[in-house]
């Protein structure tokens, strides 16, 4: 797993905007794509991911967002992802991500659960 992906997701408990901000421009490419299931349409600003990032952060203070487990293929992470809640289950999540060469993420896919069969 990259280090950049434990800091992307590390970056959804902090609270300073420029703070996440400065995360989010050390592990993003400067041409990503993010989209997650909550979202409408797929971004590539940083500004409206840092925002979006923000509202999870200002919505659940304390939550925090880790990496479970990753397995790659080809460079292409799968990772499952608990975003915990104080006094709440974890929802959790899994994202295909893709990085460039340089190793700093150019895409991710975000999809609810685990994909398991009902």
């Amino acid at each position: 797993m990259s280090e950049g992906l434990k800091q992307f997701f590390a970056a959804w408990g902090e609270t300073n905007a420029a703070a996440r901000e400065e995360i989010l421009r050390a592990v993003l490419n400067l041409k990503f794509s993010y989209v997650d299931p909550r979202m409408d349409a797929p971004t590539e600003d940083l500004s409206t991911l840092n925002d979006y990032i923000g509202q999870s952060a200002s919505f659940a203070p304390g939550a925090q967002a880790k990496v479970v487990i990753t397995s790659t293929t080809a460079g292409i992470d799968r990772a499952t992802v608990a975003f915990e809640m104080p006094g709440m289950d974890p929802q959790m999540g899994q994202y295909v991500v893709e990085y460039d060469a340089t190793g700093t993420i150019i895409r991710m896919i975000g999809f609810a659960g685990l994909g398991a069969p009902d």
